[in-house]
């Protein structure tokens, strides 16, 4: 695959799951540290689908980052909660290998 091609699918998960964490937790009142890690993947989903050439790089070193907290929370959680945690490395799993596979194709690209 291109690293377009990737860039996109994980600039579209990450706007998918910061739509969907900020529609789903409204009904309980979560911490405001919530609202600002789902804020903080729809810029970055918004940021991935740009037509951007220089900063794609850092962008993406973000995004693989981001991903990583949350399938590092997903595998805390599996010990305690053993479906959702599953759950949740389930579904960061493909935004997180997409976005460390556009990474690697930026850095063959730069050599």
């Amino acid at each position: 695959m291109k690293s377009n091609a990737l860039k996109l699918i994980s600039g579209l998960y990450a706007i998918a799951f910061g739509i969907v964490g900020m529609i789903g937790p409204i009904s309980y009142g979560p911490p405001p540290l919530v609202y600002v890690i789902q804020s903080v993947l729809i810029v970055l989903g918004v940021a991935l689908l740009l037509p951007i050439k220089k900063p794609r790089r850092t962008i993406l070193i973000v995004a693989v980052v981001i991903y990583s907290v949350i399938t590092a929370i997903g595998l805390v959680i599996m010990f305690m909660i053993p479906l959702a945690g599953l759950l949740l490395v389930a579904i960061i799993v493909p935004p997180f290998a997409t976005a460390i596979a556009a990474l690697a194709l930026i850095n063959k690209k730069i050599r």
